[in-house]
């Protein structure tokens, strides 16, 4: 495998936890603000609002650079965390 083709569903998945990790924490230091943390009453919509960069790098990986395995990881990631979301949160 050459450095430059990263295209594997553990790539994707990578990608997809880190992107997922960074908005999360973006939006729990937004939740301290005390102007949004009226938005945020019930703790699933972090969760759930992290996820939609997700599907933008999805959209991106699958349709504009043709990477069908790294697509697959970052959807992986998508369902089983929303999956976690909906059955332990």
């Amino acid at each position: 495998m050459s450095w430059k083709n990263h295209n594997n569903i553990l790539t994707g998945f990578l990608a997809g936890l880190l992107l997922y990790g960074l908005t999360y924490a973006l939006l729990l230091a937004l939740w301290q603000l005390p102007e949004v943390a009226n938005y945020f009453t019930q703790t699933r919509i972090p969760f759930m609002l992290a996820l939609i960069p997700n599907l933008l790098l999805l959209r991106f990986w699958l349709l504009n650079k043709d990477k069908q395995e790294s697509g697959k990881g970052v959807l992986l990631l998508t369902f089983v965390a929303m999956l976690v979301v909906f059955l332990f949160v």
